[in-house]
């Protein structure tokens, strides 16, 4: 059979030529396509790592800038822990103050109602106050004046002075010229 003998019809032959033209096209279009894509990743990837780095590069001068701030935060809180513990002891201060003006108002009162109380004729030896307690020696020539005296410290019971008065000792001198008596008085 002779070669140059062309069963196709011409139409076909220009359909078949058109076909390959529109693939190699297309295979041209998804290269150029795949190209530009990975170009524009590239590009972003390099456009971020340019800007990343001088992102980094701006957090650590923005850190280093900070830093002289952060010992001058220290000192302040520090000052302000310090100054806090001050206000607190010194407000305790205060009150330990007028905790013992009062005890001192207290005591006066204290040792003016056990001096109210005590007729003339009788001698105060000691009188200490503390806390809890009032410690009393008194002498006196006189066995009635005492009876007095203690009569008279009883009634600061009901006065709610002192809570509980305690006769410790009732004596009389060697020259048996005085009553000498030991008082304790819990307040």
């Amino acid at each position: 059979m002779p070669k140059n003998i062309n069963f196709l019809k011409l139409r076909q032959r220009e359909k078949i030529k058109s076909k390959k033209g529109i693939v190699a096209l297309r295979a041209a279009a998804v290269l150029y396509l795949i190209l530009i894509v990975m170009l524009a990743v590239t590009a972003f990837y390099l456009r971020e790592r340019v800007s990343l780095g001088t992102a980094k590069e701006k957090e650590v001068a923005f850190l280093n800038s900070l830093a002289p701030l952060r010992s001058k935060e220290v000192k302040l809180l520090y000052i302000k822990d310090r100054t806090r513990d001050i206000s607190e002891i010194i407000k305790r201060r205060e009150e330990v103050t007028k905790e013992k003006s009062e005890k001192k108002a207290n005591y006066a009162k204290i040792i003016t109602s056990f001096k109210e109380k005590i007729p003339q004729d009788v001698i105060i030896n000691t009188l200490n106050v503390d806390q809890s307690k009032v410690l009393l020696n008194i002498s006196s020539t006189s066995l009635l004046s005492i009876e007095q005296a203690i009569n008279g410290l009883i009634s600061l019971g009901k006065d709610k002075i002192i809570s509980e008065l305690l006769l410790d000792s009732l004596s009389i001198s060697e020259d048996k010229s005085q009553y000498l008596v030991l008082i304790t008085a819990s307040l």
